[in-house]
């Protein structure tokens, strides 16, 4: 025994003896002691003290013995007790570990929890030996041998009067129970754990470590695997260890997700880190040590964390281990992670971003930055083998792989989901791609890349479309197959789905047939007709015959099905009597009639023959698709196709002949009328589309005589993918119109059409920007053109437009059928109705406006038509715009703001303000009297246009300080005034609304005109002549862009609201308010409707 620590331990006893009796005397011990003993709270949490002394004495071997009455402990360290031991082992809270930043013991208080148990610990080593009595007070007793190759060995006598012997065996007894992998996982010294209760078998937990992974033997659990990574950083210039443990399946090679702990060397029972792996770290802890407190150290030592995972990474991959079930361990955003844990899963999410990082799995075992791989579904990842594959369906040469694709929902995909940039194509994207190189590889393309090339000395796409080419040369037959089968799925899925084709173009795949490989082994780049065989017949006689091996390779059914599928969808057929019709008119030239009638012939009587077995003649016809080839010869004697054919006599009376010169088709040829069975050939020819009649059809929008108007009143800023444009017309009308010979048939013609095929929706042009608004309608180009022109005949002979022509005068070969109205819609009898009965109405109309009778008929006889007379009264009614606005405004220098005064009501002037009250009462009377005028009003829906154009234009803002609101369906409340506005007394003076007199205002500023405050200072400007845009630009400032404003607060939308970023390109007009300058702003647009009602209304 060393005589120095002996004499240690007697001076250390005289000290605590003395604070014993000094706490004693003070009545404080017992409070103290119970404090001290039960600081941790879990049963039998002394053992990992125990086992944390023997770390630190560098042991690697430790057993417990445990018996009814006692716990021994015993370990074989190296390094032997001295003073600083025995100091911090009687000591409270100033441990001489603490200096010591990766030794476990930091806590002074931790050997007291072993005084929950025992009165009197003793502790035998190879140099000295003693008990503690009453927590703190050392004594020397006798030596013990101590055997096995341990070097220490501490007692614990269950004589606690608390606690009894039997639970205290039993409490301890259960934690050994428990004692799981990670106890010994994260410590660096100890290998062997042993215990053994009641001298019954010894149970252990052993620690072996390879180069690869750690593995713990637990004779009670089994054998498990585990990856550990550290990191040495430092914190206040002391030394830290962390570390990462991933739990790994050795027989499977993977690594696996577990039930994540957190350990501070020994697991923190209490501490939740949602992760699927294990960190350790000297964390700064509650002094149960299990869980952890909130500290910069804290924070420090998880930052330092984050980084270790994310380098362990790297690690992870160099040992082959990323797989894609390695990602089902990583956190993802549905793990919600404390936030103390957040800065793993962020700098585990920047690692993979990284695009100079190759972490993401690809198939075939190599792996790819985040940039460099795509995900596609399995069919596409089976189909498409090799980077020769990717580049030609990508033409991306910096991909460099198809990455590995994880179960929908899984950890690993709601890690990868989290990723930013991550690629990923659908099956109709890939589709599509090969939609593309059908159309590269084609014949056509290729004679128009090499026109490119020598034209432009750019060859770059030539030698692309080349590249594509021998890439498809290439390929197996086995492999074709599986492209065929793709594309099938494709085509089904999608089809189904959205009901449309992939490609957007139509209803059929044909593009698709450049890529068909063709029993001579060539591919059909000509986009010739391809059939099947039953053997591989060589292509010979114009027919070509598809490769059989494309779709029976291979042991898979189902994917041989699905090939040949694909080829019939796109046109691929067996050989038979269809097919040589389909041929005979391919690319047909006329020869002679008599070798043409009998080709003709031929069609009738393969059509008399499928007709027998199939009803459907237009699914006949499809079978050879007659109507895309020009085999119909003309009169002229030129061949066209069925569509640009017309029929009439001697076939069929369609009178279209009477319309020829009008027409874009062709007179049926005279000699078909030779055929063996005529009908027949006309039924085929009028399936194929050949015109037999006049017939409504649509028209193009862009033509109506009121586009623009319906474009202005419309509502939206842009057309959509839900836009209405909708008109009819018949094609050539105004042509047709126009033509002079055989004009009573030529009327007559169009009158029954017109008549017999007529609806509602013919009668109207309808427009919209989008589903969200609703419909402009005007009337269709039809009914435009057939009132505008003098077509209808009388029973005179005389033609006249409908407006101008009744029932009486019309010819008597015409039908007076007014279907769906479209009579009424083309005016038909208007001017001879209002010649009646309009006539006196507009004469007493005029009345009302000091116009007598016999000046209206003199004036008539002059030449003056009633409707001029009426407009002439209307105008002697109305007032000019600018005589308005200049009568209509004040000086502009009343007080903004009424002094307050005792009333709550201001009072800007009074003797206006009482002058308005008299005129506000006038001709008000205790009785009730009938209105002796009628009160005219504007047309509702004028007005709601007028309206709907001022918020397209300014989005509800005022046009004078931008203020506005939201009020319902997301729309600015503004409130609309006009201008030309009379003030009260004289209504005869006012105008309509218009939009070139009509402003978008806020409630002040419109209440403020309504009672003529303004100065218009602008008016100074104009002389009262007329307007153009060039002097409105002479005359004011055009300003792009005008916002809040920065010169003064009254030259921008200065009252615009906050968050708002309105902003409009503007005239700036003056104006003048309460002796202050303030700006009307007028759009380009506005100021031109200004000008316009300016110079006539």
């Amino acid at each position: 025994m060393s005589t120095n620590l002996k004499q240690f331990i007697e001076s250390r006893q005289i000290e605590c003896k003395e604070a014993y009796e000094a706490l004693s005397k003070m009545g404080a011990w017992d409070g103290w002691y119970k404090t001290l003993s039960s600081l941790y709270p879990d049963n039998a949490h002394f053992v990992f003290e125990l086992l944390q002394n023997a770390e630190d004495a560098n042991a690697t071997m430790v057993k417990f013995e445990l018996d009814d009455g006692s716990l021994s402990f015993k370990h074989d360290g190296t390094r032997d007790f001295n003073e600083d031991d025995v100091y911090s082992i009687t000591n409270v809270g100033d441990s001489k570990k603490g200096e010591e930043t990766n030794k476990i013991g930091k806590f002074g208080v931790g050997f007291k929890s072993v005084f929950a148990y025992t009165t009197s610990p003793k502790i035998y080593s190879k140099t000295i030996s003693f008990e503690i009595e009453h927590l703190f007070i050392p004594s020397l007793i006798d030596p013990e041998p101590i055997r096995d190759g341990y070097t220490t060995v501490f007692n614990f006598p269950f004589d606690r009067d608390d606690k009894s012997k039997a639970d205290a065996f039993s409490e301890i007894k259960a934690l050994f129970d428990e004692l799981g992998d990670n106890v010994l996982l994260f410590l660096t010294n100890i290998q062997i754990i042993k215990w053994q209760v009641a001298n019954s078998k010894i149970h252990q937990i052993t620690k072996e470590v390879s180069d690869k992974f750690i593995e713990i033997n637990n004779s009670q659990k089994g054998t498990s695997h585990w990856l550990v990574f550290r990191d040495q950083v430092e914190f206040n210039d002391q030394p830290l260890t962390v570390s990462v443990a991933y739990s790994y399946n050795k027989e499977k090679n993977v690594i696996e997700p577990i039930r994540g702990d957190v350990s501070i060397f020994f697991p923190a029972k209490k501490e939740t880190s949602k992760l699927k792996f294990h960190i350790d770290a000297p964390f700064s802890s509650t002094v149960a040590r299990d869980s952890i407190v909130e500290s910069s150290e804290n924070d420090h030592i998880m930052k330092n964390i984050a980084n270790l995972c994310s380098e362990s990474i790297h690690k992870i991959k160099d040992q082959g281990l990323l797989s894609m079930s390695f990602f089902d361990v990583l956190p993802n955003k549905d793990d919600e992670l404390d936030e103390f844990y957040e800065p793993i899963l962020e700098s585990l999410i920047a690692e993979f971003e990284s695009n100079e990082n190759k972490l993401i799995p690809l198939e075939g075992g190599s792996f790819g930055s985040l940039d460099s791989s795509i995900y596609c579904s399995r069919i596409v990842r089976d189909t498409f083998t090799d980077q020769d594959d990717i580049y030609n369906l990508l033409n991306h040469e910096s991909i460099l792989g198809f990455a590995k694709f994880p179960l929908k929902n899984s950890r690993s995909d709601k890690f990868l989901s989290g990723l930013k940039g991550l690629v990923e194509y659908e099956d109709f994207e890939i589709f599509n791609r090969l939609y593309e190189i059908a159309g590269d590889v084609s014949d056509e393309n290729l004679a128009d890349l090499r026109i490119e090339a020598r034209d432009y000395d750019d060859d770059d796409e030539l030698n692309h479309a080349l590249s594509r080419r021998r890439w498809l040369e290439g390929k197996s037959d086995e492999y074709l197959q599986g492209l065929y089968a793709f594309l099938f799925d494709a085509i089904e899925q999608y089809s189904s789905i959205f009901g449309i084709t992939l490609d957007g173009k139509g209803i059929d795949f044909y593009d698709l047939k450049d890529i068909i490989k063709l029993s001579d082994g060539s591919f059909n780049y000509g986009y010739y007709s391809v059939y099947f065989s039953d053997i591989n017949a060589v292509s010979v006689d114009n027919f070509r015959f598809v490769s059989i091996e494309t779709y029976t390779s291979g042991k898979s059914k189902n994917q041989q099905q699905k090939a040949k599928n694909f080829l019939e969808k796109i046109g691929v057929v067996d050989v038979d009597a269809s097919t040589h019709i389909k041929l005979l008119f391919d690319d047909y030239e006329f020869v002679s009639e008599k070798e043409h009638l009998s080709d003709i012939n031929s069609l009738v009587n393969w059509y008399l023959e499928e007709q027998a077995n199939n009803p459907n003649y237009v699914a006949i016809l499809d079978k050879i698709h007659l109507s895309f080839d020009s085999f119909v010869c003309s009169e002229n004697g030129e061949l066209f196709k069925p569509i640009y054919i017309y029929i009439d006599e001697p076939y069929k009376s369609s009178g279209l002949r009477y319309i020829d010169d009008a027409s874009v088709n062709h007179a049926l040829h005279l000699m078909y009328q030779k055929i063996d069975n005529l009908p027949v050939f006309i039924e085929i020819l009028i399936l194929l589309g050949a015109q037999v009649s006049l017939e409504i059809t649509r028209a193009e929008i862009g033509k109506n005589p009121n586009w623009r108007k319906l474009w202005l009143d419309s509502l939206g800023q842009k057309v959509t993918s839900t836009s209405v444009q909708e008109d009819w017309n018949i094609v050539n009308l105004t042509h047709i119109l126009e033509l002079t010979e055989n004009r009573f048939k030529i009327s007559r013609l169009i009158w029954d059409t017109v008549s017999q095929k007529i609806t509602t929706n013919h009668l109207s042009a309808k427009f919209r920007m989008s589903q969200s608004y609703g419909f402009e309608t005007s009337k269709s180009q039809l009914i435009f053109n057939l009132m505008s022109y003098e077509w209808i005949p009388d029973k005179e002979g005389n033609f006249h437009k409908p407006q101008d022509i009744d029932n009486a005068m019309l010819s008597e070969e015409f039908n007076l059928v007014n279907t769906n109205g479209w009579l009424h819609a083309i005016e038909f009898g208007k001017n001879i109705v209002s010649q009646q009965a309009e006539y006196k109405e507009k004469v007493a109309i005029l009345g009302e406006y000091g116009i007598s009778i016999d000046f209206a008929d003199k004036m008539k006889r002059e030449g003056l038509s009633m409707d001029d007379l009426y407009e002439e009264a209307k105008k002697s009614k109305s007032q000019k715009l600018s005589d308005s606005m200049g009568s209509n405004s004040g000086d502009g220098k009343t007080s903004e703001v009424a002094d307050q005064e005792d009333s709550d009501s201001i009072i800007i002037d009074p003797e206006a303000h009482q002058d308005n009250i008299v005129i506000e009462n006038e001709g008000v009377t205790s009785q009730t009297t009938e209105s002796a005028h009628k009160v005219s009003q504007q047309d509702s829906e004028q007005l709601k246009k007028i309206k709907n154009y001022l918020y397209r234009e300014y989005s509800g803002y005022c046009q004078i300080c931008g203020d506005t609101f939201e009020g319902n369906k997301n729309h600015n409340i503004f409130m609309m005034y006009s201008l030309n506005r009379s003030k009260k007394g004289a209504q005869l003076q006012s105008d309509v609304n218009r939009k070139g007199n009509s402003l978008s205002l806020c409630p002040k500023h419109h209440k403020i005109f309504q009672l003529g405050l303004q100065s218009f200072s602008f008016l100074e400007k104009l002389d009262h002549s007329e307007l153009s845009l060039t002097s409105i630009e002479d005359s004011f400032e055009f300003r792009d862009g005008v916002g809040k404003g920065e010169d003064n607060e009254y030259d921008g939308f200065y009252n615009r609201p906050e968050g708002s970023s309105f902003e409009k390109d503007v005239f700036m007009l003056p104006i003048t308010l309460f002796s202050k300058r303030f700006y009307l702003k007028f759009s380009q647009d506005h100021i031109q409707q200004f000008i316009e009602v300016w110079n006539n209304n």
